[in-house]
């Protein structure tokens, strides 16, 4: 649906890293949907609204992120 600025940066071992960040809807999550993490790569994860990105641990890059989907999705998504 929406698709953001690339992020590029060099990991504390040297490596070259990419993120790309998309916006996507899901219609309609089953029950036994269960968000898996890549234990080398998160160690946790929570359902956050606009008004709480402020208080959560993350870098400034993807607290810019998390911010423009939410400015995006308010101007573009149905209430």
């Amino acid at each position: 649906m929406g698709e953001f600025d690339q992020m590029t940066w060099t990991s504390k071992n040297g490596k070259q890293s990419v993120q790309l960040d998309d916006v996507v809807e899901v219609k309609e999550a089953a029950e036994e949907t269960v968000v898996k993490l890549n234990p080398d790569e998160h160690s946790e994860w929570v359902w956050a609204g606009a008004g709480q990105v402020d208080g959560l641990k993350m870098t400034p890059e993807m607290r810019n992120c998390v911010r423009d989907a939410f400015d995006w999705a308010d101007k573009h998504m149905e209430p």
